[in-house]
């Protein structure tokens, strides 16, 4: 990873090196905390974040569902990752926005614990490498939470961990394919192929 001078943090600027929690904080012991990945391209006008408002939007819907009130609106959060990107000068770019509940009380209930959120944003090449040659996709042998057992339309951080134990063959085997897929109870299937048609529509999270 390469790093850039500063991230976001509660409405400030502090230091790559500074951005810390501590060990006891919630979301290390619990997962308390929610996510997105967003693309700032360069274009002839300067930089231009791909869809901030709808991924925004997506983030404070998956802290509602977990009871985070976020200290900041859509825009005030659309606005910062703009001022991060602009501090830093670094662009075209990966965006890291990410809520959380840091370092209170070490129960499972957390409202004593504050809810924090930081920005980040950094260089980061094609996701896959490969993919203007096709990329192989296989169906995961393991079955996808349904809907039913926990708030899948959210994004939170502790339902990455599946993903990434079905993408370390990949790391293991020249044989592995770059992507897997999840069949849920329900039968939907959780891998997203793009189709852009309009800015209108919404973000879902499958």
């Amino acid at each position: 990873m390469q790093k850039t001078e500063k991230i976001w943090h509660n409405g400030s600027f502090v230091a790559w090196e500074d951005a810390q929690i501590h060990v006891l904080s919630h979301v290390v012991h619990y997962g308390t905390s929610v996510f997105e990945g967003l693309r700032c391209y360069e274009l002839p006008q300067g930089p231009a974040i791909f869809r901030a408002h709808e991924h925004v939007q997506r983030l404070l819907d998956s802290a509602k569902i977990y009871r985070m009130e976020v200290p900041y609106t859509r825009e005030q959060i659309v606005q910062a990752m703009l001022d991060l990107i602009a501090a830093n000068g670094v662009w075209p770019c990966y965006v890291r926005p990410i809520v959380l509940r840091g370092y209170g009380e070490l129960g499972v209930i957390p409202f004593k614990c504050p809810v924090e959120v930081y920005i980040a944003n950094f260089p980061w090449g094609k996701y896959l490498a490969e993919a203007e040659q096709g990329v192989d996709v296989c169906v995961s042998s393991w079955t996808r939470l349904a809907p039913n057992t926990l708030p899948a339309r959210s994004k939170p951080r502790s339902m990455v961990m599946p993903k990434a134990s079905r993408w370390m063959p990949k790391a293991m085997s020249a044989r592995a394919p770059a992507r897997t897929c999840f069949w849920c109870a329900t039968g939907i299937c959780t891998l997203r192929l793009w189709a852009i048609r309009s800015c209108r529509a919404s973000l879902g999270t499958p």
